[in-house]
């Protein structure tokens, strides 16, 4: 695989201001395209010049909301890298890639990294906390000066039957906090075959 090196002209079309240092840094090693917000139509207005020059692009599906299928990839002619900050790929045709040589590199096989990346699962638990402790229609009842909390009494996790459909690295996150509140935690993945390692939790074949 080519790595970036100083000739290298890297496009970016997600928002990075969040890394603090990081757009300054790359902008020191490499000639930048920085579109936080971009579009096709921005995209189509660089030269043709500059696309040529352009090998490598840098995005985001939670922040960008340009795919890269056919009609942008075929901007660049030049393009031989695409990173994105994300484990999933549907937001790039990764088959024209391969024809391309374009050589793509995710957070897929990063286990490292995403082992301790447990945001996702933390708001879906919270998401979940919500539900069923009726928090922001009670919020909003308190604020108007009501302060009847049976209309908002909820449930309590503890021996409370709480469902997971699929099991990979998000889903036993989620089921290892639904466990630590003692909850009857049931498991539905059917790419999951030796159960036996996992048996605080009930696996089901059926949803």
């Amino acid at each position: 695989m080519k790595s970036l090196n100083k000739k290298k002209t890297l496009l970016v079309i997600t928002k990075i201001d969040s890394i603090k240092g990081l757009l300054a840094k790359l902008k020191k090693k490499y000639n930048v395209h920085y579109f936080p917000d971009a579009s096709l139509n921005q995209l189509k207005r660089i030269s043709e010049n500059e696309k040529s020059k352009i090998s490598a692009i840098f995005t985001n599906p939670n922040r960008s909301k340009i795919k890269l299928d056919q009609h942008i990839l075929r901007m660049f002619s030049n393009l031989d890298l695409i990173c994105t900050a994300s484990t999933g790929l549907v937001h790039i045709d990764v088959d024209l890639c391969k024809k391309k040589n374009i050589h793509v590199i995710s957070l897929r096989k990063d286990l490292d990294v995403l082992k301790n990346i447990s945001s996702t699962a933390e708001l879906a638990f919270l998401l979940m906390m919500l539900s069923i402790r009726d928090v922001i229609t009670s919020s909003k009842d308190v604020r108007k000066g009501n302060w009847d909390c049976e209309k908002f009494v909820g449930r309590q996790i503890d021996h409370l039957k709480i469902g997971v459909i699929g099991f990979g690295r998000l889903g036993k996150m989620f089921a290892s906090y639904a466990s630590a509140f003692n909850a009857k935690v049931y498991i539905h993945d059917p790419n999951i075959k030796n159960t036996s390692f996992y048996p605080k939790y009930n696996f089901t074949s059926s949803i």
